[in-house]
């Protein structure tokens, strides 16, 4: 719960390409990677994360925000589509 005036930050995997574009998108971030774990993630991860953790499209997390009485301020996306970060203040 968030008071009237709170602020939500939120910065995580949240799609913002095409849904004609997933697949080609994905393979793009799977590739970026490759099989080795280098720093934090390996291509496997990856993969098990969007098996896994079901991420979202922008148009359909920033829906739910408002919906739940939220005001996004400030929303942007990487390059590849596949981050976003987004600020939201309780209405």
């Amino acid at each position: 719960m968030t008071r009237t005036g709170g602020v939500l930050r939120l910065w995580d995997v949240v799609y913002s390409f095409d849904l004609a574009d997933t697949e080609a998108a994905l393979e793009a971030w799977f590739e970026s990677v490759g099989d080795e774990i280098e720093g934090e993630w390996s291509r496997a991860d990856l993969e098990e994360h969007v098996r896994d953790e079901h991420s979202t499209f922008t148009w359909l997390l920033e829906a739910m925000l408002e919906r739940s009485g939220f005001a996004i301020e400030d929303a942007s996306y990487s390059n590849d589509g596949i981050l976003a970060r987004c600020v939201a203040r309780a209405v």
